[in-house]
């Protein structure tokens, strides 16, 4: 569930406008590395390849308030450095099942945060 104390932080910081459109660079980011470990999420792919992008996928998560998929990538890094190729299936598989779900309901609460309100002159 997206952390909306994270977001409206953010908005105090950057303001609506400023949040719909890092949300929306966040999102593609998000989308890109999420293929990358779907291509790569078989013990014959490029682990170190891998790992990076489970690890970047865990900071971005965590930066714009998905603290669920942020840990469900960090499962992934770790599985990466010291897991069997079938814990790396496993949580490689648990990040594809969660994070774009998560990801839409983020997007759904910085739409709800962000509409235009009236009495509101920010």
């Amino acid at each position: 569930m997206p952390d909306r104390r994270t977001l409206e932080e953010m908005i105090d910081a950057v303001g609506k406008d400023g949040v719909r459109e890092l949300y929306g660079v966040f999102k593609a980011d998000a989308i890109m590395r999420l293929d990358e470990i779907r291509n790569r999420k078989n013990a014959d792919g490029d682990l170190a390849v891998l790992k990076r992008h489970a690890h970047s996928l865990k900071g971005v998560c965590r930066t714009y308030g998905l603290p669920d998929s942020g840990e469900l990538a960090f499962a992934l890094e770790q599985a990466v450095s010291t897991g069997t190729p079938e814990e790396i299936l496993q949580a490689a598989e648990k990040v594809l099942m969660h994070v774009p779900g998560e990801i839409e309901q983020g997007e759904n609460l910085v739409a709800e945060l962000t509409a235009a309100n009236p009495n509101d002159n920010s």
